[in-house]
């Protein structure tokens, strides 16, 4: 199973963030009452798809050895008025001197990106033990 461990310290809403030897910030905003210390949780999970089709397709194009030279990611998280997060977005661009169908292959590997695919599938979330 995997894991992350993240606590608040005295600081409202600075959290701190860890899995195995990696450490990192999540915050809000200053006029949401943050410190900007780093991004939202929001901002990280758009992070966590963006980076993951990203991983997804070079290791895709690394195995069939097609010239994709780099690509960029785009993501956008859709809300209502009351900034309830209705879904998700990208664009993705590619470049290198790849075919259409190349094109067309990577763009539908991208879907198979495993944040992509508990994102889709509705993935529930459970609080387990007791808060103390």
């Amino acid at each position: 199973m995997k894991q992350v461990e993240g606590r608040i310290g005295p600081e409202r809403y600075v959290t701190t963030l860890s899995t195995r030897d990696l450490e990192w910030t999540a915050d809000e905003p200053v006029d949401l009452g943050g410190t900007n210390a780093g991004p939202t949780p929001i901002e990280q999970l758009l992070g966590a798809l963006g980076g993951c089709i990203l991983v997804t397709i070079t290791l895709y194009t690394d195995r069939k050895k097609w010239p994709l030279e780099s690509a960029k990611v785009v993501v956008r998280a859709e809300t209502d008025k009351t900034s309830k997060l209705l879904g998700f977005e990208y664009e993705l661009t590619l470049e290198g001197d790849l075919s259409d169908e190349q094109r067309q292959r990577i763009h539908a590997i991208s879907h198979k990106c495993p944040v992509h695919q508990v994102l889709e599938s509705g993935a529930k979330v459970v609080s387990v033990g007791a808060g103390h």
